[in-house]
């Protein structure tokens, strides 16, 4: 059981670090539009 909720926890954690990454880099093109 804890390896799964750790394999969920790190999945889920690098969609977020992704989510906030993509954000941090297309903010400009969204605002420059």
């Amino acid at each position: 059981i804890n390896n799964n909720v750790e394999f969920n926890y790190s999945s889920y954690k690098r969609e977020v670090l992704a989510a906030i990454w993509a954000i941090a880099h297309f903010q400009p093109y969204l605002y420059n539009e």
